[in-house]
């Protein structure tokens, strides 16, 4: 192995040990999951913690139960919520964190330069939505899951992400505490360990009911994340719900919210930082671009205008 290889997977195995250890000394409210928290259609005990093992070794896993499960269909309605640069600011610089891990990934493990790689990364962007998809596609010896924990789960998220978020967590006790809102759903394109730790680090893991996510593990054929409108379905077989009429769903990215859209998710509220105040559309055809008929579908500045839109369904 290359001496500039050895280096940067040290580097990495350091900065995994403080993630973990930040991690395990989270003690606020809203800092560890609800026991009945559903991952892979499991529940979440607090036996199973996220753990970083041997990086050469297994990649970093969420254990989960034996016993699946059963879904059972809701008469409430689900509010389905995007992670990164929804529930926490773009302007963190996580997402400029992320594209740099992804950056030194393809040169230290794929031994490419830096200029084609970060203009790869911007191609599988545009064609997959997920840069791993096209890693996986063109670099086939390629560990998702050790990419995942060299990326995503060796991202110092403390530094940036200041939690716990107590406007928010108030915001998402008011929804919880609606009596028509039956579920508080994650959708994201990240892997479950990213993701998870996203949410304890805000100091809100505990109000969530379960999350659907991509997995990294599947095939590269296989791999489906938003704004492909399988990934639609995959939430909602996994939150257990009959159809998307009464569900809500928040999301950053526009080509997401316009495929909600499309699948019938028509109460969507998109995340968008150059709005400068809440705006309601009522003409599908000529403010989104989509295909169905918009019941309410809301644009706000960030994720804390979320108590100012009117749910009207609620």
């Amino acid at each position: 192995m290359t001496n500039y290889k050895t280096v940067y997977r040290d580097a990495i195995k350091r900065q995994l040990e403080l993630n973990r250890e930040h991690l395990e000394s989270l003690d606020y409210e809203g800092s560890q999951l609800s026991p009945n928290f559903q991952i892979d259609n499991y529940t979440y005990s607090k036996t199973n913690v996220i753990t970083t093992n041997d990086l050469l070794g297994s990649s970093t896993s969420l254990k989960t139960l034996n016993n699946p499960v059963p879904v059972e269909e809701e008469e409430g309605i689900t509010v389905f919520f995007d992670i990164d640069n929804t529930l926490y600011s773009k302007y963190t610089g996580v997402q400029r964190m992320m594209q740099e891990s992804i950056q030194r990934y393809c040169v230290h493990e794929l031994d490419l330069e830096p200029e084609y790689a970060h203009a790869l990364m911007e191609q599988y962007y545009q064609e997959y939505g997920l840069s791993i998809r096209g890693i996986m596609q063109d670099f086939p010896d390629t560990d998702p899951l050790m990419f995942n924990a060299m990326v995503d789960d060796s991202l110092p998220l403390q530094d940036a992400i200041k939690g716990p978020d107590l406007k928010l967590r108030r915001i998402l006790l008011n929804l919880k505490q609606n009596k028509n809102v039956t579920k508080l759903w994650l959708f994201t394109n990240a892997y479950k360990t990213h993701a998870i730790r996203c949410i304890r680090i805000l100091g809100i893991a505990d109000l969530f009911d379960g999350i659907t996510y991509c997995y990294y593990s599947a095939p590269p054929d296989s791999i489906i994340c938003k704004p492909d409108p399988r990934s639609f379905e995959m939430a909602k077989l996994q939150s257990g719900i009959s159809s998307f009429e009464k569900a809500w769903f928040i999301d950053d990215s526009f080509p997401n919210i316009q495929t909600a859209l499309n699948v019938g998710l028509n109460h969507c509220i998109f995340i968008d930082y150059e709005a400068k105040h809440i705006n309601k559309y009522e003409d599908t055809s000529e403010n989104l671009n989509a295909k169905s008929t918009v019941m309410a579908t809301y644009s706000i500045p960030n994720i804390h205008e979320l108590q100012s839109v009117e749910l009207t369904t609620l």
